[in-house]
Formats: structure tokens, sequence, C-alpha cells
């Protein structure tokens, strides 16, 4: 069993884009090697992943919804892709390209499968997303599950002083 001594971030991935960086053997135990992901992802999924994980300057209301909140995705940056980082993927993760995610995830669902499903890495809880996620929200109920889910799996592995310090454990006992 892991046991951290950290709070644990929480990261969103798109289904799809955990697709590519699987089919590329990137490992996902950690943050995402930027150099190896960038061979298998566009800039269109990199700023895909920085608005869903609001990591850029400033926060939506997509990223407040699934509570992604690692400011640093990426790990193995070099000044090159640093460079590009700040040239290419973030101002256009700071543009209307944020409504055209909100509106990519509030498709509605094709079946009655949860729409998330939650890994449990070295040192984050990974949570992988479906299009329909946004539409499955619309029910509170689910919306709670989402939370209670993530957080079960933050107990299995961080102290309960971490936990009580995110987020995500906030917005739990507002549903109280």
């Amino acid at each position: 069993m892991i046991v951290l001594e950290e709070r644990p971030d929480i990261i969103i991935i798109p289904s799809n884009v955990l697709r590519k960086l699987y089919k590329a053997n990137i490992n996902l135990t950690d943050k995402i090697d930027y150099g190896k992901a960038r061979d298998v992802l566009s800039i269109t999924d990199l700023a895909e992943l920085v608005v869903l994980n609001g990591t850029n300057d400033s926060a939506c209301d997509l990223c407040s919804t699934l509570y992604g909140n690692i400011e640093y995705i990426f790990s193995g940056m070099s000044t090159e892709q640093m460079a590009e980082m700040e040239k290419l993927v973030r101002p256009m993760a700071n543009s209307e390209f944020k409504e055209e995610v909100a509106s990519k995830y509030s498709v509605e669902p094709l079946d009655d499968k949860v729409p998330y499903d939650i890994i449990v890495t070295t040192s984050n809880i990974m949570v992988t997303i479906d299009n329909s996620i946004l539409d499955y929200f619309k029910d509170k109920k689910n919306h709670s599950t989402y939370v209670i889910d993530i957080l079960k799996k933050m107990y299995g592995i961080a102290p309960q002083q971490y936990v009580a310090s995110t987020t995500i454990y906030n917005r739990y006992l507002e549903l109280l």
C-alpha cells in the first residue's frame, strides 16, 4: 500500500489522452514526462490538460468542478519545452478554448457507464474522464459520488490531515 507523506495531487486526464500515452508506453506513476508526451500529444491535447487541471493563470468552472489541482502536470521539461509551453500551450488554454473544452465534456452519455475512473499512482490520484462527465454531473448525487470516490482513494494513500487540507475535501463538507 502506498502511503504519502504529503498532500496528493489530483490529475485529470481525458480518456483519449490516456490511451495515447499508454499506447506510447509513457509511465504515469507520477507526473507526465513532457518530452515523451509531446511525441504523441498535440498542442491541443496539452492545452486541454492545462485547462482540465487548472494550471493556467485563470481558473475555470470546469477545473473547479473536476478538482484537478496540480500546478505542474509535466516533468522533465527542457528550456525549449518550457518555452513551447509558455508560447503555445498556455495562451491557447487561456483563450476561448476553455469553452470548447467544457462543451466537449458535456456530451450526453451513450450508456449508463460512470464517465470517470480513478487511478492511484505513487504520488497522485489520476482521474480519467469521458466526454459525458459534465452531463453526468447534472445530477447532484452523481457529483457527490465523484467527490466521495476521490476522497476514498485519497484516504487510502495519505494521512487524514493532508486529505482534510484539499479543496475537494472542503467541497465534500459543503455537500453534507
